[in-house]
């Protein structure tokens, strides 16, 4: 399989699927809550879905996505989002505020040199050896770390 290199195409995947998740949104209280944040995850090492949801994001940009989805996401109830390219050809995260708009940081510019090489690896081992609940349980504690960082950043 061809990754996708429209980066139209992406943006039409990720606007449809913020679209999705506002509609879904708009269904459920969130009493009890000061923030509803949304996260979502594209090219995840799993079964099928490496290629379909793999993102260039050295081709995406933040204006791209405000372009895409900032329309979607102001009126919602979405404090925040995110975009986290789990495998990518750098390592990118995408935040938006409804205040400050779509940010794009690059926090690893070459993965060789720092310690995530290993996370990496990790991931294309066990989705080379079909080790599916391993990829999930890197994945979440990938996304954990990030958002830690980024808390603390």
């Amino acid at each position: 399989m061809l990754g996708q290199n429209d980066p139209s195409v992406a943006l039409d995947a990720i606007a449809d699927r913020v679209k999705r998740k506002v509609e879904i949104a708009t269904r459920h209280l969130f009493d009890g809550l000061d923030e509803v944040w949304l996260l979502i995850c594209a090219g995840v090492p799993e079964h099928g879905a490496v290629v379909s949801t793999f993102v260039m994001s050295p081709w995406l940009s933040a204006d791209d996505l405000n372009s895409a989805t900032d329309n979607l996401l102001h009126p919602s109830k979405y404090s925040r989002c995110f975009l986290l390219p789990i495998l990518g050809a750098e390592q990118a995260f995408y935040r938006w505020e409804r205040n400050l708009r779509w940010k794009k940081s690059v926090k690893l510019e070459d993965i060789r040199d720092v310690p995530r090489e290993a996370y990496v690896n990790g991931l294309m081992e066990a989705a080379g050896t079909g080790s599916w609940e391993e990829v999930d349980r890197l994945c979440d504690e990938e996304c954990r770390k990030v958002l830690t960082e980024m808390r603390q950043g």
